[in-house]
């Protein structure tokens, strides 16, 4: 009798510990839609041939470079103005000497500023 009351406020307090040590995980929360569905003020910008460690073609939003991901050869000239959505991809991509990269984007759709 005594051992099973020992094993049961053993186990309750166990299960009271797990239980109150669930957190929800903050990731979670940043992986709603992560970018501008409105058009915002963009420039592309070249970042050197990737071989030779340069980052090839890049998108600069509010003064930071983003690793665009598919950007049509129409829209391949070195500082051209644009206007853009996008949306984050959640990873960054390195590249050149950066080894942290620059983050990707998506882009949903972009238009001549």
């Amino acid at each position: 009798m005594k051992r099973t009351i020992i094993y049961g406020f053993v186990l309750g307090a166990l299960l009271v510990c797990f239980l109150s040590s669930c957190k929800q995980n903050p990731a979670i929360e940043l992986m709603a839609p992560i970018g501008n569905m409105n058009p915002v003020e963009a420039m592309v910008s070249y970042g050197g041939h990737r071989p030779a460690d340069g980052c090839g073609w890049l998108i600069v939003i509010d003064s930071k470079l983003h690793m665009p991901i598919g950007l049509s050869s129409e829209f391949k000239i070195d500082n051209l103005e644009v206007l853009i959505t996008y949306e984050l991809v959640g990873e960054n991509f390195p590249c050149g000497w950066n080894i942290i990269g620059y983050p990707g984007i998506v882009i949903n759709k972009m238009e001549l500023r």
